[in-house]
């Protein structure tokens, strides 16, 4: 519930409730559980984009699971943290997180799609589409039979980046029109934020208005239901976007 609070903007009673969790769980003394509880707590801390808490958060998560040798819990929270450090821009830890979960036996289907799709996406991001792309794709397969949605956002994200540095901005813009596609299916708006700001560029680019328009109403919408700074700072992004895209190059600037 503390973890579904969080997630609907609500992070100061989210966060409260599964801190409550986790005492409860120490005191059962029930390694599993408290491992679980962690990846929770992770994930609700940086739904209010606070990266570095909710990345530390998980390392405490992964301290524990290590002293307690639950391998399951190990994996979890270096998947919950390997997302969380790429978009806080330390690149080189999530590498190491999602290189742990893939030298590891207990690493799931999902946890390992996670790591393929994360490294992948560091690569592209540092402009090594060579080494990215098998990555991204192996990752977008696993993701699709998973119906991970949040991984095929992030595999396609990736992929469009791969085509826009091959100067193919129509082709990223197509991708960019199936991450909307599939966006609209979840209830990720938080997490793909990264994601639709970067199609909101994509979208102007090549002249798509409709993309633009789209990409404006999932952040007016974010904005309403999320209290930090990051929805609104996409939503203003996006604003001038279009602005830049009609001309006025004076809004443009006052939103940028």
């Amino acid at each position: 519930t503390g973890n579904l609070l969080a997630r609907l903007g609500r992070y100061a009673e989210g966060i409260s409730m599964i801190r409550a969790a986790l005492d409860a769980a120490l005191a059962l003394n029930h390694p599993a559980l408290v491992g679980e509880t962690y990846q929770r707590l992770a994930d609700a801390i940086e739904r209010s984009s606070d990266f570095r808490t909710g990345a530390a958060t998980n390392r405490e998560g992964i301290a524990f699971c290590e002293n307690q040798n639950v391998a399951g819990g190990i994996v979890g929270c270096l998947a919950c943290m390997s997302w969380i450090l790429v978009r806080g821009g330390e690149w080189d830890q999530a590498s190491a997180a999602c290189r742990r979960i893939l030298d590891s036996d207990a690493a799931a289907p999902p946890a390992r799609t996670v790591a393929l799709g994360a490294s992948g996406l560091v690569h592209v991001l540092r402009g090594e589409r060579k080494k990215g792309e098998p990555l991204l794709l192996e990752a977008d397969a696993l993701a699709r039979r998973l119906e991970h949605a949040l991984m095929e956002l992030i595999c396609r994200w990736g992929l469009a980046l791969c085509d826009a540095s091959a100067n193919d901005d129509a082709a990223a813009a197509e991708r960019c029109r199936g991450i909307l596609a599939r966006w609209r299916q979840t209830d990720e708006t938080h997490s793909a934020m990264p994601i639709l700001r970067w199609a909101a560029t994509c979208f102007a680019r090549v002249g798509d208005r409709d993309g633009l328009r789209q990409c404006a109403e999932a952040f007016g919408d974010a904005a309403a239901a999320f209290s930090h700074a990051e929805p609104l700072s996409a939503l203003a992004h996006v604003l001038g976007e279009s602005a830049w895209l009609e001309g006025d190059i004076p809004r443009a600037a006052e939103q940028f």
